[in-house]
């Protein structure tokens, strides 16, 4: 870009070799479009520049919310499979221990009933017994 092409740019189309055109209005108005139209560059680019950090910072959120959800439901998931298989079987046991030691209560139960269903009655007791 040679000298008079800056300043050219700098004051506007209407010099000409440092003589103003007589069809363009003032110098100050040519060179405030000037200034507004390389602030419309500059905020063009700038603008792009933060719609592209907002779509990457949406874009990292929605990855990290969906590792940290999965992270949270694995964690869920193994804790359920450790109570069904650890916590429930000591919980079957315990039941299993009280049972039998509230056998006694057993009398309670009229012997017509017991009778009745004593099929029934034999294989609970079999299976307290296990």
């Amino acid at each position: 870009m040679t000298h008079n092409d800056r300043l050219n740019v700098l004051r506007g189309p209407q010099f000409k070799n440092g003589i103003e055109s007589e069809n363009h209005g003032s110098e100050s108005f040519d060179t405030m479009q000037i200034f507004f139209n390389y602030q419309e560059l500059y905020s063009q680019r700038i603008w792009s520049e933060v719609v592209t950090t907002i779509i990457d910072t949406f874009t990292i959120f929605g990855d990290n919310y969906y590792s940290i959800t999965l992270v949270l439901f694995l964690a869920f998931l193994f804790f359920d499979l450790f109570a069904l298989f650890f916590l429930r079987a000591r919980l079957m046991d315990q039941m299993r221990e009280d049972i039998f030691e509230s056998r006694g209560i057993l009398n309670l139960i009229p012997n017509q009933a017991i009778e009745n269903n004593k099929q029934e009655v034999e294989s609970i007791i079999k299976k307290l017994k296990n």
